[in-house]
């Protein structure tokens, strides 16, 4: 922000572009569906976003606070290795469009726990908007589920558990990394929950199966395209 609350136009062109990039994801991941597994879709994209990041950590480990690792790791749970998963199962279900907006409950629960859990200030007017939000996310899921039967509103559920994740997350960054890089943060996280992916992916067989069966690639090429690291965009 510049002096007098001015917003600058490198600001607008990053919040443009991060929702160009996060919205478009949910119909990326409807499309990776097509060939990938929900575990394969959410593995492949966490590990993917791990080896992007390991150059990074192998040149700044020893800057790294590895005291702190627990707290990285609630990070990198919360950013994308319980959320990754909660999409690619509910989405198997639920329209990429209902997944797009019932993400929006982000903010909601971001504003809930900062005052439950992290003593910030209440303020009436936030409780309000709070309440619209959710009468409008509980009339999304009743509709969801009346569309295509009652079943449906388990896998919402997931798009619940998902965002009250990211609720924690970004009030977990803010108050356990305050002087920290976000692309620091970005890189240790994604380590600590990408890695076991990755070991998972080679154990179980299926790096091989995705990577001998040419059906897999179109799949392969949506899925990661949409990237979980926009979770942590330095803005």
């Amino acid at each position: 922000m510049d002096q007098g609350n001015t917003i600058r136009l490198s600001s607008w062109i990053q919040l443009v572009v991060l929702g160009i990039i996060w919205g478009s994801s949910f119909i990326l991941i409807k499309k990776a569906l097509t060939g990938l597994t929900p575990v394969q879709l959410a593995s492949l994209r966490i590990g993917i976003a791990c080896l992007a990041f390991s150059p990074f950590i192998i040149i700044n480990r020893r800057k790294v606070d590895w005291e702190n690792w627990h707290k990285y790791l609630f990070v990198g749970l919360t950013t994308t290795g319980i959320p990754s998963f909660c999409f690619a199962f509910a989405q198997t279900h639920v329209g990429s469009g209902t997944a797009g907006i019932l993400n929006s409950l982000t903010p909601i629960f971001t504003l809930i726990i900062s005052v439950l859990f992290f003593h910030a200030r209440f303020e009436w007017g936030k409780l309000i908007g709070v309440c619209i939000g959710f009468l409008g996310a509980g009339l999304l899921v009743y509709n969801s589920g009346a569309d295509s039967g009652s079943s449906n509103i388990w896998y919402t559920l997931l798009i619940f558990l998902a965002t009250l994740c990211y609720g924690f997350n970004a009030n977990a960054v803010k108050n356990f990394f305050p002087s920290t890089s976000s692309v620091m943060v970005s890189a240790v996280a994604f380590m600590l929950v990408g890695f076991p992916a990755l070991v998972y992916l080679v154990v179980s067989g299926d790096l091989f199966s995705l990577v001998t069966n040419p059906v897999v690639y179109p799949a392969l090429m949506w899925g990661d395209f949409s990237p979980s690291c926009a979770r942590l965009w330095p803005m």
